[in-house]
């Protein structure tokens, strides 16, 4: 109540975050509203104006109380009579549309139901009001460059010796971790410890640490946490808190993002760190992401795994005879016993009694390798390790299903049982009541250095290149002094030499090892990498430094001759869904806001949902265009919440409930840090960016099917003018964000761009 804005006082401001702003105007003044209100409860403002100063005036205050704190709806009330309107629309004057106008308390009876669709806390959190007052109408952006282009989007094809160097990728760096003969010595030489904290992130390291933390929330009952570190001993790694879980009957639980290693970190420590254990043990490792289509029941897809891997990797063939007789034996000797077993004419038809109760038995394929599992437990003194892993890559319900079917092993069956899932899998998990008997205590996988993986694995494909490490499968491959040898060298050196190199590998992808290796696969070979000169250089002098842009330009373009935000790793930070130009910025000041010493953090660097939320409607922006960014920030993983979650979409945008809290990830530190004003950046955002004016357009567009430096230099500095002209013209003065300071940080790296046209134009 009576809050100051702008010199003056509003009277009621509704919400948290706010969402209605009323002007309360005394009992007596009565609104002097046009004939016919009570009939038709929805008004031209404009006519509502004639003849009507004093309201006239009521409501340009509220609208520009409303503009002031970027709040979009607004009501003007005397306690009988109500006008309420959207005092912020994008692209056109709110005072130049329609109000919901109610005459007297007998109209608000009876237009109820058009008043509680409107103004409830449900109608204004859906924005009911607006679609009532426009009938769905809406101002459209403007063109995006890339809908002029002759051919959207394109792909760029690779020269031959590209094409070469990809597939050589695919084997040497992706395919080489499921070559069976290779695996050991793979994980003795590539494998990297988990835990380690990134030297090169973009955040501090009490967030890095805090990967998993802010899961649950604090009122609520929740397992323990503990971080598991391979670079300790492999009798801490099975920590007494470990072995408890199991002994507990339990499944041990580790929990992880995508892609930061679950899978290496089993193999590893059954390979590497428990490969005594492991020679004695039988493990099983049901791996649900390598299999193209899966059964429609889980559970029968896992017993077949089971009785395939027992078969295949030990040479147990569940089927066979002396097992299911030793199996079975107490069986056997009760049946004998039986009515059924003497009432047989001869010991032909005993023994074929005795088959037929067997097969039966073997029928039952859960319960015979049940007791299969428990026959190699207690007989042969085999420790049985069952592994129910990729689950994260399925659909969220096979990941309860996994996890269902994880309990139901480690309970009932003489077996140690891992399985991983990702952090919001287990929470929803907990609260739809499939993990209702949680365990005491999960076990969390943070990633291990990108830098690291990546060295690691480019050495290795080197030392296969140039015939250090032999294996039949690459035999073939004539590369012991081919282009891939020379290629890797030098990606090898720059990654050494060059920190900035490093530091790209470890931030754009949020720690997602998978990601990374990923990325690395396609910058070898990549259409829109130079591969030419680099072999060629390579070739002459034995020694190139592959400098940065280059792979920013993989980063962002991917394979694409121009920027494509479904596959890039980038994302438009300029993009804008309101035709609102100021919106341009609202996703770089949102990122820097919450990194910002301005924002209120916990301990764990999240920033609540309503203090982002306030900030930016302080800037005039609306809760709309805040949310819409939100969203996308966190699908595009430059944000996540406690909840770990996305959010779904539909043709109307992405929806869901909003997290109580987001933090940065490196993903979006790395933007506002390394690329936002950068040519690389501006260079590629230019084809995805609506521009608002029209002159402007058309002199950016001129040679947009030029890819020569010089065009695309030109390209650049006309987009980044319009940039600053349109945050010029904003009025936004906020303490954590600047354009035009960023522009001037970024200034430098544009000197080489204008030397190299000034030589080419020369020569």
């Amino acid at each position: 109540m009576e809050e100051h804005i702008n010199g003056d006082y509003a009277d009621y401001i509704v919400g948290k975050p706010e969402k209605l702003i009323i002007e309360a105007k005394k009992e007596g003044v009565y609104f002097d509203l046009p004939p016919g209100s009570k009939e038709k409860p929805i008004q031209s403002i404009k006519t509502i104006f004639r003849g009507n100063d004093s309201t006239k005036k009521a409501i340009e205050q509220v609208q520009k109380y409303c503009s002031g704190k970027g709040v979009e709806y607004a009501v003007v009330c005397n306690g009988h009579q109500l006008i309420a309107f959207v005092a912020i629309k994008i692209g056109d004057s709110p005072l130049a549309g329609k109000a919901l106008v109610l005459n007297s308390l007998e109209a608000m009876k009876q237009h109820f139901g058009v008043l509680w669709q409107s103004l409830s806390p449900l109608g204004i959190s859906e924005g009911r009001l607006n679609r009532i007052l426009t009938n769905g109408s809406a101002t459209t952006l403007p063109p995006k460059l890339s809908s002029r282009l002759t051919s959207f989007p394109q792909i760029r094809y690779q020269s031959v010796l590209q094409a070469n160097l990809r597939d050589f990728s695919e084997l040497l760096i992706e395919d080489i971790v499921n070559t069976s003969e290779l695996e050991g010595q793979f994980y003795d030489e590539c494998y990297c410890d988990t835990g380690a904290l990134s030297r090169d992130a973009l955040l501090s390291k009490r967030i890095l640490s805090a990967r998993y933390a802010s899961l649950f929330p604090e009122t609520e009952e929740a397992p323990r946490m503990q971080a598991v570190d391979t670079r300790e001993s492999h009798d801490a790694i099975f920590s007494k808190d470990m072995l408890k879980e199991a002994l507990s009957r339990r499944p041990i639980v580790l929990i992880g993002d995508v892609g930061v290693g679950k899978t290496s970190f089993i193999k590893n420590l059954f390979l590497r760190k428990a490969s005594e254990e492991a020679r004695s043990s039988i493990l099983l490792f049901i791996d649900f992401g390598s299999q193209a289509t899966l059964s429609g029941d889980v559970k029968e897809f896992v017993l077949d795994e089971v009785e395939n891997q027992l078969l295949t990797k030990y040479n147990i063939d569940i089927q066979e005879e002396n097992i299911v007789n030793g199996i079975y034996n107490s069986e056997i000797k009760k049946f004998k016993q039986s009515i059924f077993y003497k009432s047989a004419d001869d010991d032909r038809g005993r023994d074929k009694l005795i088959i037929n109760m067997l097969v039966e038995k073997v029928k039952n394929k859960s319960q015979h390798l049940k007791k299969v599992v428990d026959h190699l437990a207690k007989a042969r003194r085999k420790q049985v390790v069952i592994v129910l892993d990729n689950a994260d890559q399925r659909r969220h319900e096979l990941q309860q299903d996994a996890f269902l079917i994880a309990q139901e092993f480690a309970n009932s069956w003489q077996s140690l049982v891992f399985i991983s899932l990702r952090p919001q899998t287990f929470f929803q998990s907990t609260r739809s009541g499939a993990l209702a008997a949680y365990p005491n205590k999960v076990f969390t996988i943070s990633p291990p250095r990108p830098e690291l993986v990546i060295e690691k694995r480019l050495q290795f494909a080197l030392r296969i290149c140039e015939g250090d490490i032999k294996h039949a499968s690459y035999a073939g491959l004539n590369i012991r002094v081919g282009s891939m040898a020379l290629f890797l060298r030098a990606l090898i050196s720059s990654m050494k030499s060059n920190k900035e190199i490093r530091e790209i590998l470890s931030n754009i992808t949020g720690g997602n090892i998978r990601e990374v290796v990923q990325f690395v696969k396609k910058f070898i070979g990549s259409p829109n990498v130079d591969a030419d000169k680099i072999i060629d250089i390579m070739t002459r002098e034995d020694e190139y430094l592959i400098p940065l842009h280059e792979f920013s330009k993989a980063a962002i373009l991917g394979d694409f001759a121009h920027y494509n935000p479904m596959s890039s790793l980038a994302s438009n930070l300029f993009d804008v869904h309101l035709p609102d130009e100021r919106e341009h910025f609202l996703s770089t000041m949102i990122l820097e806001y919450m990194n910002s010493e301005y924002s209120k953090k916990d301990t764990d660097g999240f920033v609540s949902t309503e203090s982002i939320e306030m900030e930016m409607q302080k800037n005039g922006f609306t809760l709309k265009q805040i949310e819409n960014k939100l969203r996308h920030l966190n699908n595009k993983k430059l944000i996540e919440s406690t909840l770990r979650v996305t959010f779904d979409e539909n043709v109307s945008g992405l929806f869901g409930d909003m997290p109580h809290a987001f933090r940065v990830t490196s993903v979006g530190s790395y933007h506002t840090l390394r690329w936002l004003a950068s040519f690389s950046y501006l260079d590629a955002m230019v084809f995805d960016t609506p521009i608002f004016r029209d002159t402007i357009f058309e002199d950016i567009i001129t040679n947009k099917e030029s890819f020569h430096i010089a065009d695309r230099f030109e390209r650049v500095m006309k987009f980044r003018s319009y940039l600053t002209e349109t945050w010029n013209k904003s009025g936004i003065n906020v303490p954590y964000f600047d354009w035009q300071t960023v522009v001037e940080r970024d200034e430098q790296a544009f000197a080489p761009i204008r030397r190299a046209i000034i030589k080419m134009s020369n020569s």
